[in-house]
């Protein structure tokens, strides 16, 4: 197995935003306000449904009632979340520059326009998806570091990086 891997990334405008949306739902304030608008919406449409006369008479508004602040709420996020995103490839364009991110006996150590250095004793775990590897800052559960999967060679050496960081993880454990 190796014992270092040496990935380039390049993000794309849609993969940053996908990147956006998985960090956006794993903040806790926002699943609460994502929870508090669909304890909304279900108490809205029970004191509809309290009321037959109302709910007999305009059951589309009862419908509309409840699905208009789901619709409002993922109307909201989409539109700060591209208009952001484009100021932010605006703003500060080395986000979408290919960077290099070397992984080896040490840690994670991130080559681009900024060099970013994290140890194997400050990552908590990852979580795999179809398109990337999201790594967890255990200092700080609201950072990321994401690997695009798509930058491997092919899925034997995408298995072979998750068996690596999947082991230093574990070794890093059994010696705190």
């Amino acid at each position: 197995m190796k014992d270092n891997f040496s990935i380039e990334e390049h993000f794309t405008y849609t993969e940053f935003i996908r990147v956006v949306y998985f960090q956006l739902f794993r903040i806790r304030i926002m699943r609460l306000v994502i929870v508090l608008v669909l304890i909304a919406s279900v108490l809205g449409m029970v004191s509809a449904l309290l009321n037959p006369a109302s709910f007999k008479n305009n059951t589309v508004n009862v419908i509309v009632q409840f699905l208009m602040p789901l619709i409002f709420l993922f109307t909201f996020f989409t539109f700060f979340i591209f208009i952001g995103t484009g100021v932010m490839r605006i703003i500060k364009p080395g986000i979408f520059k290919p960077v290099v991110v070397q992984f080896n006996h040490w840690g994670m150590i991130r080559r681009g326009k900024i060099t970013y250095e994290l140890p194997w004793n400050k990552i908590r775990g990852y979580k795999e998806t179809k398109r990337f590897i999201f790594l967890f800052n255990a200092e700080n559960p609201n950072i990321i570091h994401t690997i695009q999967k798509r930058m491997f060679s092919d899925q034997y050496e995408s298995r072979q990086f998750i068996s690596f960081f999947s082991q230093k993880i574990s070794s890093r454990n059994d010696h705190t």
